[in-house]
């Protein structure tokens, strides 16, 4: 977490002022959703998590094989030697803070500085994303139980570092790939329907950018060996539901409106 501050200095620097002359920020009547029913949803999707993660245990793996699909895909991107490993887990991280600073801080707070109702409603937005995700993540994770990737044997000697961490039965699906893509997900709906920088391809390019990050911090997970590549996948199209589908079902509609 050391990582965090320095990282939103740079999202900070990254995103371009608005200029002097750019349409104000407004947000439109037919985004507004209910007040209740979104609280309604936040409070039972972090009920739900917490209580899931309280009341079953991941001590045992319930999934502990290994498909076609997911032996050939680690073989084939998984690194063998275990400090790269560990670099690159690092770099999925760090790529993966940045993708959600700009959700999470920098729009809200550049929104904030035109427009504080905008600001307002964004983060009410993204903040129902990432518990609704939450929420579903906690009850695969902790419904499926599978084994990480690594040699996890009884008896192994060494052992393999990679299954000896707490969370080492709750690989599916990847919450960074989801968390990642939740975070493009409501960025691209943001800038697709706000000009939050005043520029139609600055606000395109901010959303390519949170992609491009998004699926490097997903890849990442599986090139460190902490996850399957199918993980990534499903926990990929679980942020994109979250951070895209919820909001434009909500709010914004399916279509861009800048």
């Amino acid at each position: 977490m050391r990582a965090l501050l320095p990282l939103l200095v740079l999202a900070a620097a990254l995103a371009p002022a608005r200029p002097a002359h750019a349409q104000r920020l407004v947000w439109e009547d037919e985004w507004d959703s209910s007040l209740v029913a979104d609280w309604t949803a936040i409070g039972a999707s972090t009920a739900a998590a917490l209580t899931i993660s309280l009341a079953i245990s991941t001590d045992e793996p319930w999934w502990r094989t290994i498909g076609p699909f997911d032996r050939g895909s680690g073989e084939a991107l998984t690194l063998d030697d275990p400090p790269r490993r560990r670099r690159a887990a690092l770099a999925s991280d760090i790529l993966g803070l940045f993708t959600l600073s700009l959700p999470v801080f920098v729009d809200p707070i550049v929104a904030f500085v035109d427009a504080p109702p905008v600001a307002r409603e964004l983060a009410r937005v993204n903040f129902r994303s990432f518990t609704v995700l939450g929420a579903a993540l906690a009850a695969l994770k902790y419904g499926f139980r599978r084994q990480r990737p690594g040699d996890c044997d009884a008896g192994r000697l060494p052992p393999d570092p990679r299954c000896e961490r707490s969370d080492s039965n709750r690989s599916f699906p990847s919450g960074h790939a989801a968390f990642a893509f939740a975070a493009a997900g409501l960025t691209c709906a943001a800038h697709l329907h706000l000009p939050l920088y005043g520029s139609r391809s600055l606000d395109a390019a901010t959303c390519a950018v949170s992609l491009g990050t998004a699926t490097l911090t997903s890849l990442l997970r599986v090139v460190a060996g902490r996850h399957h590549l199918s993980d990534v996948i499903v926990g990929a199209i679980l942020g994109f539901l979250a951070g895209w589908v919820l909001p434009a079902a909500a709010n914004y509609g399916f279509r861009p409106g800048v």
